[in-house]
């Protein structure tokens, strides 16, 4: 499993409630249904007690394999989309991160 971790921002300028919208509902329609993606999702991380985080958003997708990423992720079709909504939502400080799983755990828990 391929996964793409991406970390950013919002410029000030940038209208948060709208992108939030946004991403939360037609954005993670269009990245669930992307080629080669098997599950996304969407975080708005929070202050752990350590002052604020340096990014304000996480999205991580996940593909099978690395023809799957190539085919997706990294075709020039969806990058081209990509830069366009980073410009539309003045999107800012972006840290991507590609990484290969070697070792998964589930955690059950009794529901308490």
């Amino acid at each position: 499993m391929i996964k793409v971790t991406v970390l950013y921002n919002i410029a000030p300028t940038g209208d948060v409630q709208a992108f939030e919208a946004w991403r939360r509902r037609d954005h993670q329609k269009e990245n669930a249904s992307a080629p080669g993606v098997v599950r996304t999702d969407f975080y708005i991380a929070r202050d752990a007690g350590l002052g604020p985080p340096a990014f304000r958003y996480v999205t991580e997708s996940y593909y099978a394999d690395q023809g799957a990423l190539e085919a997706g992720f990294l075709s020039p079709a969806r990058q081209e989309k990509i830069r366009s909504q980073v410009t539309q939502w003045q999107l800012t400080d972006f840290t991507v991160l590609v990484s290969e799983e070697v070792a998964s755990s589930a955690v059950e828990t009794d529901g308490s």
